[in-house]
């Protein structure tokens, strides 16, 4: 299988579309903010509050480098994952990495 048909076969195995990931992201958590205007105000109000009433609380903040970090925690099947992690990884860090530190 060359890496393009590895890629597409890898996408439609794990793909799951914004809409139904935000679902599941507002069904399973307390709150969830899709960086809408006004996300800042609404985070900084959260965080004093919890703060100052001493609630506990977790803030998770999910990017493209924890996306990205997802698939090196899989067998690798094809040298195309180590690849595109290497790259947005060198992109993010301006370092190189190896495959046995990654």
């Amino acid at each position: 299988m060359d890496e393009t048909d590895f890629c597409r076969a890898l996408h439609r195995r794990h793909f799951i579309d914004n809409a139904a990931l935000q679902r599941l992201a507002i069904e399973r958590s307390a709150a969830f903010v899709v960086d809408p205007p006004g996300s800042v105000d609404w985070l900084l109000q959260s965080v004093a509050g919890r703060l100052s009433a001493r609630q506990p609380f977790s803030l998770v903040r999910v990017g493209n480098g924890e996306g990205n970090a997802y698939g090196m925690t899989q067998p690798q099947e094809h040298d195309a994952i180590f690849t595109a992690f290497r790259a947005e990884f060198d992109s993010q860090n301006h370092v190189g990495i190896d495959r046995e530190t990654a």
